[in-house]
């Protein structure tokens, strides 16, 4: 038992010095465009077999704004997937590549309506969401004001190949212009050539998870 504890305290300790090296590390992989951001809050990096991750922002990303809140976490969401669509129609990303999220923050249907496809984790993406676990229950609190725990039954994988997300250019557009309305304290009914149903069925699917 005490070997097993001995053992648990090591892993700890390590993914802790990790995460703080990361964390330290994110201005300067950000100078040498490892983290390409498409938004304040929205940034891509390399990952295995042809794969780019996408993040929503990372811990020095949050701790750096004074203000945020769900609203505009989704707005810089769109704003995000919106410049990189524009990135891939214009040869700047490679449309070969896959895209892929691990979404706890947000609904899979938000991201399905982009062309995305939806599953759970493997054994190990779990390990790796878990070790990250404590990190993202403090980035959840700070967007919400209050202490928030990341519920587990919220987290997928979601994918999509590159070339298809120009395809949802105009729709994605569409949102991050409602948004800003949103934003700026606008009533929704004032929101021009966007249909009362189209708002409303694009904020229940932008619905950030509880």
């Amino acid at each position: 038992m005490q070997v097993a504890i001995q053992i648990l305290s090591v892993l700890v300790t390590v993914i802790l010095i990790f995460r703080f090296i990361r964390y330290l590390s994110t201005p300067l992989l950000k100078k040498i465009g490892f983290y390409k951001y498409y938004s304040p809050l929205f940034c891509t990096m390399p990952f295995f077999n042809g794969h780019l991750d996408i993040h929503l922002g990372t811990s020095w990303d949050f701790f750096k704004f004074r203000k945020i809140n769900p609203r505009t976490i989704l707005l810089y969401l769109a704003e995000g997937l919106y410049n990189l669509s524009i990135a891939i129609k214009t040869g700047k990303v490679d449309g070969q590549k896959i895209l892929r999220g691990n979404i706890f923050y947000l609904k899979s249907t938000t991201f399905e309506k982009f062309g995305f496809t939806s599953r759970k984790l493997n054994l190990v993406e779990y390990i790796l969401f878990v070790q990250n676990y404590i990190e993202l229950c403090i980035l959840k609190s700070i967007s919400t004001g209050k202490l928030r725990l990341v519920s587990f039954k919220n987290v997928s994988i979601v994918t999509c190949k590159a070339s298809e997300l120009p395809k949802y250019s105009e729709k994605i557009f569409e949102t991050v212009n409602l948004l800003k309305k949103i934003e700026s304290n606008n009533k929704i009914s004032e929101v021009k050539n966007i249909s009362p149903k189209s708002v409303k069925q694009n904020l229940t699917e932008l619905a950030v998870q509880d």
